[in-house]
């Protein structure tokens, strides 16, 4: 989310005075028997306060705001990321500087406040979690049993995604021409790679084949282009250069872990074994304003975000494998981060 901040401030108040508000259908309450569920945390306006957790049950009814349903308080201020462990749902509030741990009935057990400006969430231990943040320059550790922040694993600028690979956490940097790596026995940075030719690393998938790959925005001040890295243990092995013009985000894995999604305004696909990057189209935006996405981990269904015009209430949408429209769910302002939940 290049610039995320300042675009959410400048599109809230010159688009929320021309935007005439129309009836929305009241969200359903008290849904029995939730299934086969999709959460959708929908980010809100920033500063206003008003993101949301909603539930797509079972591929049918929609609960627009189920955290505040089942807690009587609202959410905060930029829902941001979920991570689900131990039958605990951690959901991280960015400009709340907060963390809620949740049941799976969705009911908030837990907090760990304290934060600059948390963004992603990943354990690596039974009681330890790595936290990255916008602001605090470097990366937090917390004790999630008894909610308190640990120690701080200095890294400079925006420390974003994170992910297990080859027995190391690695960690991007959209301010940075490096990726990080930290020694999750000790908590501490081990090492970095300088991304050749590439800058500004955001997200991270790691495929069947053991390769790492990374996206990066670039820099235009720079004259660096967006870019896809591949890496095999610390060596990068190709470097995926994207046309002018483009701005790729929101990297995804298929289940079987042999072919990436991104989105481009429209979506691609691109196999992990290609030479050359995909540059058609696989589902076209069709005027829509593909946000974010998320691959079903049992079907390759690909679910997406439409954030709209980032002031009215968002849908998701429901694309078979195959590319084809199966349905779409109105859920809350500015949808974001999904995640499937059995129950």
């Amino acid at each position: 989310m290049r610039h995320q901040l300042l675009i959410k401030i400048l599109i809230f108040f010159f688009v929320a005075g021309l935007y005439s508000c129309k009836k929305e259908t009241p969200p359903s309450k008290n849904v029995p028997n939730l299934q086969d569920v999709l959460l959708v945390l929908n980010e809100g306006n920033f500063m206003s306060g008003n993101s949301s957790l909603s539930v797509i049950n079972n591929y049918q009814t929609v609960i627009e705001d189920i955290f505040k349903e089942r807690n009587a308080f609202g959410l905060g201020d930029v829902g941001q990321s979920l991570y689900l462990h131990q039958n605990k749902i951690y959901l991280v509030v960015n400009n709340s500087n907060k963390i809620y741990q949740l049941d799976l009935d969705f009911k908030v057990t837990g907090v760990i406040s304290g934060l600059t400006s948390p963004r992603y969430f990943l354990p690596i231990n039974d009681s330890l979690a790595l936290v990255t943040d916008l602001y605090a320059n470097g990366v937090n550790v917390v004790n999630f049993k008894n909610l308190s922040i640990v120690k701080k694993i200095p890294i400079p600028g925006w420390t974003e995604e994170l992910v297990f690979y080859r027995n190391k956490v690695w960690v991007t940097n959209p301010y940075s021409g490096s990726i990080y790596w930290i020694n999750p026995q000790t908590q501490s940075l081990e090492d970095s790679i300088k991304l050749e030719g590439s800058f500004g690393s955001t997200d991270l998938e790691v495929d069947g084949l053991g390769n790492l790959w990374v996206l990066c925005w670039g820099n235009s001040s720079l004259n660096i282009s967006p870019s896809l890295v591949k890496i095999q243990y610390s060596n990068i092995e190709k470097t995926f250069v994207f046309p002018n013009g483009s701005n790729p985000s929101r990297l995804n894995l298929s289940k079987n872990k042999d072919i990436l999604y991104w989105i481009d305004k429209d979506i691609y696909k691109m196999p992990v074994t290609k030479n050359e990057l995909s540059i058609v189209p696989f589902i076209e935006n069709g005027n829509r304003n593909f946000y974010n996405m998320f691959l079903h981990p049992e079907n390759d269904e690909i679910w997406v975000a439409d954030a709209k015009d980032y002031v009215q209430k968002g849908e998701v949408l429901r694309f078979s494998m195959n590319g084809e429209l199966m349905n779409s769910y109105k859920v809350g302002i500015i949808p974001s981060f999904m995640m499937y939940l059995k129950k």
